[in-house]
């Protein structure tokens, strides 16, 4: 009789997703300042605050215009002749400008200074002690910036693009503990958020200074058909209004209002763009239908026709850069947009009531 052979038992063993990995206590921070600014809720974000307001102090940056501080032959001012433009929580430089792993003060500066700065060392990225043992270090950006990012100027993500910052808006529901609105920046989604998978707190760049300004919020996705958009939490203390080209009237023109406008004549529309500057314009098309490449279809769109100093259909509106310009009538400075393309004497604009339901905003700011 030979023997049963033996099979062994097949087992099914459960598997779990794998955990998603947990965030360093520096993005936690940097996340905790993201969301709350000086209201931060951790306290391992308190003393980075404590360490940006005595830099600030010691340097005496003006938080709300980044002056020049005076020339070094002016008694009273330690340090005559450097250009301070802001201070503020982000992760330290190497020797070679580069990020590093380490949480700190960022300065970002006009120039390096010849001379030592009293208690704080000199030369680029050097790591020098501020309040509560905070290491601090320096950032030069070779041109001068005598006051805070404005709607209007050049802002990117870090990803390759740039582009225009269009308002400063508020948002449904987003204010902090004392019931004050939280402001964010505006722009399109493809100059704040140009990635397949954007990240929620990614940074927001001013261009001029390369100083974090504000702190991804919201977007809408690519495949949307109605707009190119995306807010940004503000962080530094160095954006303000009015736009550059224009202080707005906060009350946009909705879809109606602006279908009984058209039919009523011309509608002349204003735009202030990094690449282009002020432009001049008028409604050519409602409810347009564009197919643009790399981003797809857009159906309910705005088309601008530029205009020449003459009135007449043959000026540019707009070209590359001046994406996320905001577009408005020109006698009220009412938005009825946001410009998203364009090139030549077409543009192209998302309505404004479309940008308003998509990241549900509740207001602009003059």
């Amino acid at each position: 009789m030979s023997p049963k052979k033996r099979t062994a038992k097949k087992t099914t063993i459960a598997t779990k997703a794998p955990p998603a990995p947990k965030k360093s206590l520096a993005e936690r921070i940097l996340d905790d300042i993201a969301e709350h600014g000086r209201f931060a809720v951790l306290p391992e974000s308190l003393p980075y605050l404590a360490a940006v307001t005595d830099i600030r102090q010691r340097l005496k940056i003006d938080a709300s215009s980044a002056e020049t501080l005076a020339d070094s032959e002016t008694p009273n001012k330690p340090y005559g002749g450097l250009n301070v433009i802001s201070a503020y929580v982000d992760y330290l430089l190497d020797e070679e400008g580069n990020p590093t792993d380490e949480l700190g003060v960022r300065v970002c500066l006009q120039e390096i200074p010849k001379e030592p700065i009293p208690g704080m060392g000199t030369g680029i990225n050097l790591p020098v002690r501020a309040a509560n043992g905070i290491k601090v270090s320096y950032e030069a950006t070779g041109r001068i910036v005598e006051q805070a990012l404005q709607p209007g100027e050049a802002i990117t993500d870090g990803n390759g693009e740039k582009g225009t910052f269009g308002a400063i808006v508020t948002r449904r529901n987003s204010v902090d503990a004392n019931g004050s609105a939280f402001q964010f920046l505006l722009s399109n989604r493809h100059v704040i958020a140009n990635t397949s998978d954007p990240a929620p707190q990614s940074p927001v760049f001013d261009q001029r200074t390369r100083e974090v300004v504000a702190r991804l919020f919201t977007w809408s996705v690519f495949a949307e058909r109605r707009v190119d958009c995306a807010i940004a939490y503000i962080t530094s203390p160095n954006v303000a209004g009015p736009n550059v080209g224009f202080s707005i009237d906060p009350n946009p023109i909705g879809r109606n209002e602006l279908a009984a406008m058209c039919a009523a004549g011309s509608v002349r529309v204003l735009k202030y763009g990094i690449t282009t500057g002020l432009t001049r314009g008028v409604v050519d098309g409602l409810g347009v239908l564009i197919d643009i490449r790399g981003r797809g279809l857009k159906s309910d769109q705005i088309r601008i026709a530029g205009l020449n100093d003459q009135n007449r259909r043959s000026s540019v509106f707009s070209t590359g850069g001046d994406s996320g310009a905001l577009v408005v009538e020109e006698r009220t400075k009412r938005p009825i947009g946001l410009l998203f393309a364009g090139d030549g004497p077409l543009s192209y604009v998302n309505r404004i009531d479309n940008v308003i339901a998509s990241m549900d905003l509740s207001g602009f700011l003059a």
